[in-house]
């Protein structure tokens, strides 16, 4: 009976050493090399603001930008004068059109200001924006309550996209950014029949081109008929 126990316990022990030997992966019937949960770290986190002036701030902060998005929050404010922004607008060299609307935009970490680190995305929609493709946005690095008291120049945005009924940039810092819509430069070109050398000439056809909406392009030399003649 003890040669038998012994015997027992022997293989038992053996069992255990081959199972303790395996790798996990074998015993699971999977792969478990991949990252850990706290290593898979977001991009970045998107904060959405609807203003009373009918325009959505949408902003995307890459993660780092602010060392840690823990605790971060966008405070997004409509600027009511808009006669402010319009007038740093017309005195700033470069910059010209209608401002068509203006936001105040400020991140907070924990109660305090904060600027990011890298450049933010910003996404601004609004009614107001739709089928003006001649958009720009300028900053103007300024309170919104000393607006009017303290003369600043607005500055231009540079590689601004405009989407549908929004404008898309990247922002290195934050305050006010506002929207302005340029003046389109428009061009006629005719078309004229002509006979008897530039005499009794009539339009046969015309084209109206608005820069920034239809391309303005050479069209070439048409087919002419009997009695035409092109000039350009």
């Amino acid at each position: 009976m003890k040669k038998r126990f012994s015997q027992f316990l022997a293989l038992a022990l053996a069992l255990i050493m081959v199972v303790t030997a395996m790798p996990v992966s074998a015993l699971s019937g999977g792969d478990m090399t991949g990252a850990k949960p706290e290593d898979q770290k977001p991009e970045g986190k998107t904060y959405t603001s609807v203003l009373d002036n009918g325009v959505t701030v949408e902003a995307f902060v890459p993660a780092g930008a602010f060392s840690s998005n823990r605790n971060i929050k966008m405070v997004a404010k409509a600027v009511e004068d808009v006669d402010a922004v319009q007038a740093a607008v017309d005195q700033t060299d470069g910059v010209s059109g209608t401002v068509l609307a203006a936001v105040d935009i400020t991140f907070y970490k924990g109660g305090t200001e904060v600027q990011p680190s890298k450049p933010v995305s910003v996404t601004l929609t609004s009614d107001e924006f739709s089928g003006k493709p001649n958009l720009s946005v300028v900053h103007l690095d300024i309170e919104a309550e000393e607006l009017g008291e303290t003369e600043v120049e607005a500055e231009p945005v540079s590689g601004v996209t405009v989407e549908g009924r929004g404008v898309v940039f990247d922002a290195r810092s934050f305050s006010i950014y506002a929207t302005v819509e340029g003046e389109s430069t428009t061009f006629q070109v005719d078309f004229y029949s002509d006979t008897n050398e530039h005499l009794n000439r009539q339009i046969i056809n015309t084209f109206v081109l608005t820069e920034g909406n239809t391309p303005v392009y050479d069209p070439g030399m048409p087919s002419l008929g009997n009695n035409q003649a092109f000039g350009g």
